[in-house]
């Protein structure tokens, strides 16, 4: 999803999101419950794929410090 595919709904949202800033969107209706659900999965997402790469290679170099021994 591209900010050109964005909705009206999400732009605003995804903004104060991805900048970190706590929300609480108390509009929810039937209607925009399928936007908004959309919007959470992708700031969750942004949350995985911002730890994994900043993170993966200090555990993997830690681990490979360990060697055998680490598994008695």
């Amino acid at each position: 999803m591209v900010a050109d595919e964005l909705t009206p709904l999400q732009k605003p949202l995804g903004e104060l999101l991805f900048n970190y800033v706590d929300v609480l969107y108390g509009e929810r209706t039937l209607g925009n419950a399928e936007e908004l659900l959309r919007m959470y999965f992708l700031h969750a997402v942004n949350h995985v794929l911002r730890y994994v790469p900043t993170q993966a290679p200090d555990h993997l170099h830690t681990n490979q410090n360990l060697g055998p021994e680490a598994d008695s």
